[in-house]
C-alpha cells in the first residue's frame, strides 16, 4: 500500500530486508525472487508495525466517546484532557491512513489526499466491484454460475482465443515497406544505460493497478535507491542474453465489461495487469521504438506516432465526404473494423514485418522473447484462475503493444498501396440500392447511414446542430449520475470537473466547433453539478460561471472553460497547417482549398465550398491572428533558408505582406510568385539580395525601394535551416493548447493578488480554499445574501443567528460577532499575539496572516486564517441549524487538531508533535522554516554534484 511509505521506518525496513536477502541465480531470477520475498516481509510488517487501522480506529472512537460522556457530568482532570488530545492526534493520523488506503483502492487519481473523503472512496470501490463482478456466464453447455465453473469457462475461452492456429497463410511478396537506417538499427540494440532506465521508470504511472508481483510503480520509485543495483544487472543481462526467466512475464487478465449486463466473455475487454520488472523493460523498449516509428509508419496511420494525431484521420474522412457531397457524386465508404485486433496478432507475421523493415536480429529476438514468455491468469471477481501460456496476440496494458500493432497494420497499408498501383483497388460506381445489399451479403458486413462513427468521432454530420452532440451530452449526464456528489466537497467537485468531466468532450472539441446551444447545455450540467443542483431541485449559483472559469491566479477557481478550450484546440490545426511538418491530412487540405498557391501564402477566408469543419477551423485561426495583432504580437515567420516563405505574400517583414507595404515595387517585380530564397543568392557564405524589376526604380518608387531595402536587410537568412512558423505569445514560439488557452483568458482580475495568495496557500485543502474564495467574494449563504436573492422563507429576518445583535453578513459573522471575537482571541492567545481586531474581513485577514507568519512564512499565516474562518462558519451553522452551542475553547481544539493534520500532510519531513503544535506553535513555525532551508540546501548540493 502506498500509505506505508508515509511511515518513518518503512524506508529503512525495505533497505535492510532487501540487502539481507541471499538469492543465487541469474539477475532476472534474483530480482523476481527478492520481490516475492519482500512482499511477504511487507505483509508481516504491516501486521506487526503499521497496525490494523480499522480496529484501532474503533478503539479510539470508543475511548473518546466515553471521555465526552464523562465531561458532560464532571470536569475532566489534566491527565484526561491530555489523554483525549493524544487520542485525537492518533485518530487524525489513522484517518489520513484510511483515506489514503481507500483512495488507492478506488483508483480515483484525480482527487488529492488533502481533500479526501473515505466515504466517497468506499462507495467508489464498491461501485466498481459491483460493475465488474461476474455472477454468471454463458458457456458451451449453457448458463454457468458456480465460481469454479466460471473460472473453467474463462480459461477455456481465453486459452482458445490466444492459441495460434497453424494454417497456410498468403505471403506479402513484392510489397515495399519503409526501412530503418543502419544507424537506427544499431541504436535500438545499444546497451541500456542507468539514465535510460531511470527515465523509463519516471514515465511509468505509479498508481496503476499491480500485476501478479503485487507492486505498483510508486513502491519501485520509493525504493529505487535500494532496488537500483539489482534492476540494472537485470537489464545488462537481458541485453547480453535476451532471455526472461519463467514467471517474470506473468500477468493478470482483468475483464472490463464492454456493455451493460454482459453474458459472454466476448463482451468483456481483457486488460493485462503486468508485473513491474517486465513492464519497466517493455517501457524502455517502447521508448526506443517510438523514436523510429515516424520513419516506418505510413501517413495513413495517425495513432501513436510522434507529430500525428488520431483526429487527423477523422478530419481527412470528413473532408472527403464533404467533397463527395458537393460534387453530388454517388459513392460508398467501406469501413473495416478489426475485431479483437490485439488478440489475433500472429507473432511470426510480426517478426516477418520487422525483418522487412530492417530491424536487427537482436531486437527481433528481444521482442519474440517478450511475446513468447507471456503467461496469463484471469481475474474472476478478484480471484485468479490457473496460469496458462499463449501463442498469439498482444496484451492491452503492455507498453509495447500499440507500437507493435502499428507495424502489423503496415501489412494492410502495403497491400492497399500495391492493389492501387496495379489498378485492382479503385472507386466503384453505385447503381441500384439492391447492388449495395448484394455487396453487403458477399462481404458479410452491415449497411450504414450518415453520419457514422469513425475512431470515436462522427463523420458526415452537421456539427452546428444539437443532434450532432447528443452522445457527448448523454455521456456528460451519465458520468455525473455515477458520482456520489453529496460525498464530495467543493474542492473535490472542482477537481472532478477539470480532470474528468471537462475531459469527456475534448476529442470532439479537438475537431468540431461547439455551437452555442450545446455549450449552454454543457455549462448548465457543470454548474448544477458544482452547486449541487439536480433535475428536481435547483440550487443557488452563488458566483457567475464565467467567473468560476477565471484562472486561479486572477481570482477564479480555474474550472475549464469549454469555449476557450475549444478555440485553443482548433487553433492548433491552423498552426500545424503552416508549421512545416508534413502529413496526409495537410496534403488533403492543401490540395482541396489552397491548391496552386505557395506554401507561405495562406489567406484564411470562408467560402461556400469549404466544409463546415474546416470553415470553423479557419474562423478560429483568423480570429486568433486578429486578437494576437490587437495585443501587439502575432504569428510570423522565423526565416531560415527562405524555401517556405512567399517573398511578397507572406508576413515575414512586419505585420503586413510586402506587397501591401510596397505596392509600386510589387507591380514592378519580375517574380511575384517567388519564394524568399529566389530573391537572392549566397556568395562566400554571405546572403546577397537580388530583387529583379521590370525597369529601374526612380522618383517615388526609388524612395519606396530605399525603405524596402531597410526592411529586408534587417532579416538574416540562414543557410541549411528550415523556415519556421512562430507564435509570439508562446514562450518558445511554438503554438501549444495550454498557452493558447491562457492567452484567450479574460484580462480582468476578480481579486487582488494578495488575497489570491491567501486563498491558495500551500497548506490548505482545496475545500478550505474554495470556502476562502467565497468568503472574500462575499458569496457565502449568509441571511443577508439569501434575503438579497429573494429567499422568502427567511421572513425578512437577517439578524445574526449566534449573537442576535448584528446583521448576518460576512463582516459581522467573522469580525464583529461576539462568538467569532472569542474564537479569534483564543487563536491569538495560542500564538502569543496581541492586537485590535478589525471589523473588515480583508483587514483582519492581513493582520492575522502577517502576525502568524512574521513576514517569513506567509503560507502558514494564510492557512491559520482560513482554518479559523472555516470553523467560525462551522460553529455558526451548528448553532443556526442544529441549535448546538460550541465554546470558543472547543472550537480552538478543533482548529488545532485539523490544522495539525493538514499541515503535516502537506509539509512532509518537518518534525514536531501534536503536543508541540498545541503548546509552542511559533517554535513549530521555525521548525518548518528550518526544514525548508535544509531542503533547499540539499537540492543545491545535489545540483552542484550533478
Amino acid at each position: 500500500m502506498d500509505v506505508w511509505q508515509q511511515h518513518p521506518d518503512f524506508r529503512s525496513f525495505v533497505d535492510d530486508k532487501w540487502k539481507a536477502m541471499q538469492v543465487e541465480g541469474w539477475a532476472a531470477y534474483k530480482c523476481k525472487q527478492k520481490l516475492k520475498l519482500m512482499k511477504d516481509e511487507c505483509k508481516r510488517w504491516n501486521k506487526e508495525v503499521f497496525g490494523n487501522v480499522e480496529t484501532r480506529w474503533g478503539i479510539l472512537s470508543k475511548e473518546i466517546e466515553e471521555l465526552d460522556i464523562k465531561s458532560e457530568e464532571v470536569e475532566l482532570d489534566e491527565n484526561e484532557v491530555l489523554f483525549r488530545r493524544e487520542c485525537f492526534q492518533e485518530m487524525w493520523e489513522i484517518l489520513r491512513k484510511r483515506e489514503a488506503m481507500w483512495k488507492q483502492k478506488s483508483r480515483n487519481n484525480w482527487i488529492r489526499l488533502g481533500d479526501a473523503n473515505t466515504a466517497f472512496f468506499h462507495r467508489c470501490v464498491h461501485a466498481r466491484r459491483a460493475q465488474n463482478a461476474i455472477s454468471g456466464i454463458l458457456g458451451e453447455d449453457g448458463w454457468v454460475e458456480e465460481p469454479s465453473r466460471v473460472k473453467e469457462e474463462a480459461v477455456r475461452y481465453f486459452s482458445q482465443l490466444f492459441q495460434n492456429e497453424q494454417w497456410k497463410r498468403p505471403v506479402l511478396g513484392g510489397i515495399h515497406f519503409n526501412r530503418i537506417s543502419t544507424a537506427q538499427r544499431e541504436w535500438l540494440e545499444w546497451p541500456f544505460s542507468v539514465e535510460e532506465i531511470e527515465e523509463g521508470l519516471q514515465s511509468c504511472d505509479g498508481a496503476k493497478a499491480p500485476g501478479p508481483d503485487g507492486y505498483n510503480f510508486n513502491f519501485i520509485k520509493f525504493a529505487w535507491s535500494t532496488l537500483k543495483e539489482d534492476f540494472v544487472k537485470f537489464f545488462c543481462e537481458f541485453h547480453q542474453h535476451g532471455r526472461l526467466v519463467k514467471g517474470l512475464n506473468s500477468s493478470f487478465l482483468a475483464l472490463i465489461p464492454k456493455k451493460a449486463n454482459p453474458v459472454h466473455f466476448k463482451e468483456y475487454r481483457p486488460i493485462s495487469l503486468i508485473g513491474c520488472l517486465y513492464k519497466l523493460l517493455a517501457k524502455i523498449l517502447a521508448n526506443r521504438l517510438k523514436l523510429v516509428m515516424i520513419d516506418l509508419i505510413s501517413d495513413s496511420q495517425s495513432a501513436f506516432v510522434g507529430g500525428r494525431q488520431l483526429v487527423d484521420s477523422v478530419l481527412i474522412l470528413n473532408e472527403v465526404v464533404d467533397e463527395v457531397k458537393q460534387r453530388k457524386q454517388e459513392s460508398f465508404i467501406f469501413k473495416a473494423d478489426f475485431e479483437k485486433a490485439y488478440d489475433c496478432v500472429d507473432w511470426n507475421f510480426l517478426d516477418w514485418m520487422m525483418e522487412q523493415m530492417g530491424f536487427g536480429v537482436m531486437w527481433r529476438k528481444w521482442i519474440q522473447e517478450c511475446l513468447s514468455t507471456t503467461r496469463i491468469s484471469i481475474l474472476i471477481n478478484g480471484s485468479p484462475t490457473k496460469e496458462f501460456s499463449v501463442g498469439k496476440g498482444l496484451r492491452q496494458g503492455d507498453p509495447l503493444s500499440p507500437l507493435l500493432f502499428l507495424l502489423v497494420g503496415e501489412g494492410l497499408c502495403g497491400m492497399v498501396r500495391k492493389a492501387e498501383a496495379e489498378g485492382l483497388f479503385r472507386g466503384v460506381k453505385i447503381g441500384e440500392e439492391g447492388w449495395v445489399n448484394g455487396a453487403a451479403d458477399i462481404l458479410h458486413c452491415k449497411i450504414g447511414t450518415m453520419p457514422f462513427i469513425y475512431l470515436g468521432l462522427p463523420v458526415g454530420g452537421i456539427s452546428g446542430r444539437k443532434k450532432f452532440w447528443v452522445s457527448v451530452l448523454d455521456r456528460f449526464r451519465n458520468k455525473l449520475a455515477a458520482w456520489k456528489r453529496s460525498l464530495l466537497s467543493f474542492g473535490g467537485r472542482i477537481t472532478l470537473l477539470n480532470s474528468v468531466l471537462s475531459a469527456l468532450p475534448i476529442f470532439y472539441l479537438s475537431l468540431f466547433k461547439i455551437p452555442n446551444c450545446v455549450l449552454g447545455e454543457m455549462v448548465k450540467i457543470q454548474r448544477d453539478f458544482f452547486w449541487g443542483g439536480t433535475n428536481l431541485e435547483r440550487k443557488i449559483a452563488w458566483v457567475r460561471w464565467d467567473h468560476i472559469c477565471v484562472d486561479k491566479e486572477r481570482g477564479g477557481l480555474g474550472v475549464d472553460d469549454l469555449k476557450r478550450r475549444n478555440w485553443a484546440l482548433l487553433g492548433k490545426w491552423w498552426f500545424r497547417l503552416r508549421d512545416g511538418v508534413g502529413g496526409l491530412w495537410k496534403r488533403v487540405i492543401w490540395e482541396k482549398y489552397y491548391g496552386g498557391r505557395q506554401e507561405g501564402d495562406i489567406t484564411f477566408f470562408s467560402s461556400l465550398r469549404m466544409s463546415r469543419v474546416w470553415k470553423d477551423i479557419v474562423g478560429v485561426g483568423s480570429g486568433l491572428e486578429r486578437l494576437s495583432l490587437m495585443l501587439g504580437k502575432g504569428f510570423k515567420w522565423e526565416i531560415g533558408d527562405g524555401s517556405r516563405v512567399a517573398f511578397w505574400d507572406a508576413k515575414w517583414g512586419g505585420d503586413k505582406p510586402l506587397k501591401d507595404l510596397f505596392p509600386r515595387l510589387y507591380a514592378l517585380s519580375l517574380n511575384k510568385e517567388g519564394m524568399l530564397k529566389d530573391m537572392g543568392f549566397w556568395k562566400e557564405g554571405t546572403w546577397v539580395w537580388d530583387c529583379k524589376w521590370r525597369r529601374s526604380c526612380s522618383g517615388r518608387v526609388g524612395e519606396e525601394e530605399e525603405r524596402f531595402r531597410e526592411i529586408i536587410n534587417r532579416i538574416t537568412v540562414k543557410e541549411n535551416k528550415d523556415d519556421s512558423w512562430r507564435w509570439a505569445h508562446s514562450t518558445i514560439g511554438v503554438y501549444s493548447v495550454k498557452e493558447a488557452y491562457a492567452f484567450l483568458a479574460p484580462y480582468d482580475d476578480l481579486l487582488a493578488k494578495k488575497w489570491v495568495r491567501i486563498i491558495w496557500c500551500k497548506f490548505a485543502p482545496s475545500k478550505v480554499s474554495v470556502f476562502g474564495w467565497r468568503l472574500f467574494l462575499d458569496r457565502l449563504a449568509t441571511k443577508d445574501n439569501l434575503f438579497k436573492r429573494g429567499i422568502a422563507r427567511l421572513g425578512g429576518d437577517v439578524s445574526c443567528g449566534v449573537c442576535g445583535v448584528g446583521v448576518d453578513q460576512v463582516n459581522h459573522i467573522f469580525c464583529e460577532c461576539k462568538g467569532a471575537w472569542l474564537v479569534w482571541m483564543e487563536v491569538l492567545r495560542w500564538w502569543g499575539l496581541q492586537g485590535v481586531l478589525s471589523n473588515d474581513i480583508f483587514d483582519l485577514a492581513e493582520f492575522v496572516t502577517h502576525g502568524i507568519s512574521g513576514g517569513r512564512l506567509a503560507d502558514l499565516g494564510a492557512f491559520i486564517f482560513l482554518i479559523v474562518a472555516w470553523f467560525i462558519w462551522f460553529r455558526r451553522n451548528m448553532q443556526v441549524f442544529d441549535t448546538k452551542l460550541m465554546s470558543a475553547e472547543l472550537v480552538l481544539e478543533y482548529i488545532q487538531h485539523k490544522s495539525f493534520l493538514w499541515l503535516k500532510n502537506k509539509e512532509k519531513g518537518s518534525v514536531f508533535s501534536y503536543q508541540e503544535w498545541v503548546s509552542s506553535p511559533m517554535e513549530c513555525r521555525e521548525a518548518i522554516i528550518q526544514h525548508r532551508g535544509n531542503q533547499k540546501l540539499y537540492h543545491m548540493r545535489q545540483r552542484d554534484v550533478g
